[in-house]
């Protein structure tokens, strides 16, 4: 797991489908991420060593999220100091946890208060960070980046599936799923219900 622990809680990734097995092989993560004598000519072959040194069960493709120095805080009104939500997340080939790539399988969990809703939002770009940078798919979020870019990125290349479901009350569940792809307008209407029916 990863934890990062800000103001006393404490964010927990699981890799549920790495397992590492124990202390012996989280000493050779350990080692790994502190081994500074090896230089990598890219991403590419750093992530070939991270895969021949701790092997998955399938093969994991490119990176799809990185975070560097997340920080989210938030202003009350009759308080002068902000409320920190989120402190320093790092998901970076340049830390000891690396970023999230294709293929991998993660759990967030972590106590009610602890930032778990902030930290979606944000990889999720209905919120941006304080401080800090996400990468999606090597597009840079940051505090900079507009509303129209975020809306067309979430469009394109982000679901979800929201615990209240947040579906449209006078369309069918079936146009609920359909609707975004409508909107892209990428689909024929054929493709589009083939694929919708799938779901």
């Amino acid at each position: 797991g990863i934890n990062a622990e800000y103001g006393g809680h404490c964010i927990m990734f699981s890799f549920l489908n790495r397992i590492l097995g124990g202390s012996s092989a989280h000493d050779r993560l350990e080692n790994f991420a502190s081994n500074e004598d090896k230089s990598y000519e890219d991403d590419h072959a750093f992530f070939e060593e991270i895969d021949r040194q701790f092997p998955t069960s399938k093969k994991l493709g490119e990176v799809v999220i990185c975070m560097k120095h997340i920080a989210k805080y938030y202003s009350i009104p009759g308080r002068t100091d902000a409320v920190a939500a989120l402190k320093d997340v790092n998901l970076s080939k340049d830390t000891e946890f690396y970023p999230i790539r294709r293929g991998e399988f993660l759990m967030l969990r972590g106590p009610s208060g602890g930032g778990k809703t902030t930290l979606l939002n944000i990889l999720g770009t209905l919120d941006k960070p304080s401080k800090g940078e996400v990468e999606i798919l090597g597009t840079p979020i940051n505090e900079r980046s507009s509303d129209s870019f975020l809306a067309s990125l979430r469009l394109s290349k982000i679901g979800f599936v929201f615990q209240t479901f947040n579906l449209i009350a006078t369309m069918s569940a079936f146009e609920n799923v359909e609707l975004p792809m409508t909107i892209l307008g990428r689909l024929t209407e054929a493709e589009r219900k083939k694929r919708a029916k799938s779901f």
